[in-house]
């Protein structure tokens, strides 16, 4: 059995000049194709006029470039919109079906990414009001965008970030003991 290979443009072009000359047989023992590889490329030159290989369709894109940039233009309006709801409110606009890993792609191809909201925990806050630090209730606020500017996941994050804060803020020299305990 022999293996199968795309021919070449250049030999495509012999070939068919072959054919002009001669019979299909000669060309298939002169050039070692089959005759049925020889008869496709003779009747592609009879329809189109060329030889050579039509590139290949490939696979269809799921959005049309105008849906791009309505996805682009979704995403950058409404900040807070997961890939779910842009996949949804295209789907309501246009009519067509998409999954959200096409969404992300499509983002992703104009260098919008996913971002996680800074979180913070309530019970904090009120821990950090309970706390005096001197003469001046307004001290006590005085951190807190500084600790709710840190995006933290655990317990242990919050209770560093929450010590850091308050060693910053003693007036004084001395240390203040952790307040809660890891």
């Amino acid at each position: 059995m022999s293996q199968r290979r795309h021919l070449t443009d250049s030999e495509a072009w012999r070939i068919v000049e072959r054919l002009e000359e001669g019979k299909i047989q000669a060309v298939v023992e002169a050039t070692g194709v089959a005759q049925s590889g020889i008869s496709r490329i003779w009747n592609s030159f009879l329809e189109t006029g060329s030889a050579g290989r039509r590139p290949g369709q490939g696979r269809r894109r799921a959005t049309t470039p105008n849906e791009d940039i309505y996805l682009t233009l979704t995403a950058r309006r409404h900040r807070n919109m997961n890939g779910t709801l842009l996949q949804q409110h295209l789907r309501s606009a246009t009519g067509s079906t998409i999954s959200t890993q096409t969404v992300r792609n499509r983002l992703h191809a104009v260098g919008l990414y996913a971002h996680r909201p800074m979180t913070f925990d309530r019970k904090y806050v009120g821990e950090l009001r309970s706390l005096s630090f001197g003469p001046s209730p307004a001290n006590c606020y005085s951190f807190l965008p500084f600790l709710i500017s840190y995006q933290t996941t655990s317990l242990y994050s919050h209770n560093r970030i929450l010590q850091r804060a308050l060693y910053r803020q003693a007036s004084d020299n001395r240390l203040i003991g952790p307040i809660l305990s890891a």
